[in-house]
């Protein structure tokens, strides 16, 4: 019996193409780019909770960016087996006024735990938080380092989608829009 590709196969070929598409994106215009990600642990990367988060995401971003000196100068969206993603590219700002406003996006908004926004620059430079002195986004379950829960696969991955909806489902019923 000949199989397909695993599932994991499926996703991290899906990675290295936004990869491709990013650094395509950067030699092309030599403008900094948001990544924008849903947090979606475990091999189901796309449902209707993760278009819903994706959604409110790309607004806020819309929102944030509108609001500013900064420009999108275009919008790349794609939907792919790791999930959907946007490249919003960025005129007027330099990495770290960008990664200002991205921390602010993600540590303000109701959902912005359910959210990765990236901010990559030349070379695929990826600005982190730790370049500010700003902690390590925290564990969707308890008050660890996501990153280290997530490569210890300390949860479940129904717990952490349990949590999700939870999220989700608070902000719905707050009237949040």
């Amino acid at each position: 019996m000949i199989k397909g590709p695993s599932r994991l196969n499926l996703i991290l070929q899906a990675r290295e193409e936004r990869a491709e598409r990013q650094a395509l994106l950067l030699e092309q215009f030599g403008l900094p780019i948001i990544s924008a990600t849903i947090v979606s642990p475990g091999p189901h990367k796309n449902s209707e909770l993760i278009s819903n988060l994706f959604a409110e995401c790309n607004n806020w971003i819309y929102k944030f960016f509108g609001d500013r000196d900064m420009e999108i100068v275009q919008c790349d969206v794609t939907y792919s087996d790791a999930g959907p993603d946007s490249q919003f590219l960025i005129q007027g700002g330099s990495l770290a006024q960008i990664k200002r406003i991205t921390v602010a996006i993600e540590d303000s908004h109701a959902l912005g735990r359910l959210w990765d926004i990236d901010v990559i620059g030349p070379g695929m430079t990826v600005v982190s938080r730790a370049q500010f002195d700003l902690p390590p986004r925290k564990c969707l379950l308890c008050a660890e380092n996501a990153h280290e829960c997530s490569r210890g696969r300390v949860h479940s991955f129904h717990a952490l989608n349990e949590r999700m909806h939870a999220i989700y489902a608070d902000f719905k019923s707050c009237g949040r829009q």
